[in-house]
C-alpha cells in the first residue's frame, strides 16, 4: 500500500476510535486521540508535500516549483516552506473537522472536500480568504453535497463560518450560480451581518448560522 493511501486510512480509523469515544463520554480518550489525529495530519501534509515535490521533478518543473504548484504564502511559524492557497484550504477544513469530534460528531471523509455525517449526510466544507473587503468567494462540487459549510478567514487571520443546512441548501440552492462543475457562494458582510448573495434574487442573511454547527449536532 501506498505511504498516503496508509496515511488516510490510519485518519479514518482514528475518526472512528474518536466517535466511539465520544459516544462513550470518555473525554481524556477524546483528547488524546484527538492530539495523535493532529500528529498524523501533520504526516498527511508531509507526504503530500513529497509527493508534490517527486512530480514536479519529474517533470522537469524543479526549477519553478511555486509555478506548478499555484500561487503560494509564507508560513507565519518561520518556516521557509510555502502554503498553497489548497493547503490553507486543507488545514482548516481538518480544524474543523477536529472541532467537530469534541462534540461527539465525527465527519467521514469521502473525496476532497465532501464529507459524510453520521447520519449520512454529505457534508461539503468549502473555504476561502477574504478577497474583496468583506468578500467571500467560495465554491463547492455540483450535486455532490447536501448540507455546506462555509469556512471564510478574515484578513486580519480570523476564521469564522456557516453551517447552511440542508433544509436551506434545498430553499436556495437552485439560486446559487454555477461554474465548471462548481456552485458558486458568494458571502458578503454588511456591518456586523453577513449575506450570502445569489443572482437575480439579491442577498439572504445567514447569521443564524454563523459560528455554530447547525444541522450537524
Amino acid at each position: 500500500m501506498e505511504p498516503a493511501s496508509r496515511l488516510l486510512e490510519r485518519q479514518e480509523a482514528l475518526l472512528r476510535d474518536i466517535e466511539s469515544a465520544a459516544r462513550q463520554r470518555d473525554v481524556s480518550a477524546v483528547l488524546a486521540l484527538l492530539k495523535k489525529l493532529e500528529m498524523l495530519a501533520s504526516l498527511v501534509r508531509q507526504q503530500e508535500e513529497i509527493d508534490r515535490r517527486l512530480a514536479a521533478m519529474e517533470g522537469d518543473l524543479l526549477a519553478s516549483p511555486v509555478t506548478a504548484a499555484g500561487p503560494a504564502e509564507v508560513q507565519t511559524d518561520g518556516s521557509e516552506r510555502a502554503i498553497t492557497p489548497k493547503e490553507r484550504g486543507r488545514r482548516q477544513r481538518d480544524s474543523f473537522v477536529r472541532a467537530l469530534a469534541t462534540k461527539g460528531i465525527t465527519l467521514q471523509r469521502v473525496k476532497g472536500a465532501i464529507l459524510r455525517s453520521p447520519r449520512g449526510i454529505r457534508v461539503g466544507v468549502a473555504y476561502a480568504r477574504e478577497g474583496q473587503q468583506d468578500k467571500w468567494f467560495l465554491g463547492l462540487p455540483e450535486d455532490q453535497f447536501q448540507h455546506a459549510v462555509l469556512l471564510c478567514e478574515e484578513r486580519s487571520g480570523r476564521m469564522t463560518h456557516f453551517s447552511l443546512p440542508e433544509e436551506f441548501v434545498r430553499e436556495h440552492g437552485e439560486s446559487l450560480s454555477r461554474k465548471d462543475g462548481q456552485v458558486k457562494f458568494n458571502v458578503l458582510r454588511r456591518g456586523e451581518e453577513f449575506f450570502l448573495h445569489l443572482p437575480r434574487r439579491g442577498s439572504v442573511s445567514i447569521d443564524a448560522f454563523h459560528d455554530n454547527f447547525s444541522g450537524l449536532i
